[in-house]
């Protein structure tokens, strides 16, 4: 498979000749020759039979003559098959350079028998999707077959977007919710698509970024109160280029405590040894009592680790419900108030 633009050196490409089995396809599309651009002598002629529109391309036999066809459509999944229509009379092969996105790779095509026979050559290709393709099929000092059009033949995306992993990160200055997808959903996502639920509210994220290299979106959150919350994302509300939805909501369960540095529901004495360990250093993290986010742990994450000194979350188990249920905030009996 040739993996096309941004590819250094990409491999030979997986060609082969009409009668073997192709890539599965389900969309066709058919770019003529004569309408695409032509350079260095090639010319449309129309004196042989059997092409299907108004002519084909005839090459130079001498420099380098070449067909370029612009802005062509792949598949949605990013995999396509290029198929070039030629005859070529004689029994000598001709060989020549196919040009994909600036990525160039030889190609040679085998005779037809004469030059009213036509016959395809396939390239299969692996490009990112939905990309445009600028493919051009250039001589190389010799002359090529008469070319009457490239077809593409795309393979049709049916598959559903799907979570990879979801998680709440309370590590940094401000809470967020990540989700990675096996696929590019940016389009169709908004913050409003995720819904923050506690006993007493719902709310949504205050923003959204979404990272194409890891197609991973980051929901940031507000300031939420102490307690169990889940965040639920409706599927929807979510798809990919094609228009396949999520195959699931994604429902992550997750707790807020200001203060709790070893996330154990409870802010305590544990919690102020480790801050008071790391009292005074940079480069911290939540972990070492980092509590604001900004890598230092100083007297700010004191005053909100006293804050909320003694008070725990205690699931409530009385209520017969899936995992993030409303949790019972207390304060634990003779705890008090820390002091700073």
């Amino acid at each position: 498979w040739f993996q096309g633009n941004g590819m250094a050196t990409p491999p030979t490409p997986n060609v082969f000749f009409a009668g073997q089995p192709s890539p599965e396809a389900a969309l066709l599309d058919n770019y003529q020759a004569e309408v695409a651009t032509l350079t260095g002598g090639t010319v449309v002629e129309s004196s042989n039979g059997g092409f299907e529109s108004a002519g084909y391309i005839n090459y130079p036999t001498t420099g380098v003559g070449a067909i370029e066809w612009s802005n062509l459509v792949t598949g949605g999944g990013g995999a396509s098959t290029l198929r070039i229509r030629y005859a070529l009379a004689g029994t000598t092969p001709r060989s020549g350079s196919l040009v994909i996105n600036g990525v160039a790779t030889a190609v040679t095509f085998a005779p037809t028998g004469s030059f009213n026979a036509w016959q395809t050559l396939s390239v299969g290709l692996d490009s990112s999707p939905y990309a445009p393709l600028t493919v051009r099929l250039e001589s190389a000092g010799s002359d090529l077959p008469n070319v009457d059009s490239l077809q593409v033949l795309r393979i049709a995306d049916a598959i559903s977007p799907a979570s990879l992993q979801a998680a709440f990160d309370h590590t940094n200055a401000t809470d967020v919710v990540r989700i990675a997808f096996t696929e590019d959903v940016s389009a169709s996502l908004s913050a409003a698509d995720l819904t923050l639920t506690n006993a007493a509210t719902s709310v949504t994220p205050t923003d959204l970024s979404f990272d194409p290299a890891t197609n991973t979106a980051t929901f940031t959150l507000p300031s939420l109160a102490n307690g169990d919350w889940t965040a639920t994302l409706n599927r929807l509300g979510v798809n990919d280029m094609t228009g396949n939805v999520l195959t699931a909501n994604v429902v992550i369960s997750f707790f807020v405590l200001a203060g709790d540095i070893n996330r154990d529901r409870t802010v305590d004495f544990g919690d102020l040894i480790i801050l008071a360990q790391n009292y005074g250093t940079l480069d911290r993290l939540y972990s070492d009592g980092d509590l604001d986010g900004d890598r230092r742990v100083d007297f700010s994450d004191l005053v909100i680790l006293a804050q909320n000194y003694g008070i725990s979350l205690q699931s409530n188990a009385s209520v017969a419900a899936p995992t993030g249920v409303p949790a019972r905030i207390t304060t634990t009996k003779g705890a008090g108030k820390l002091r700073v």
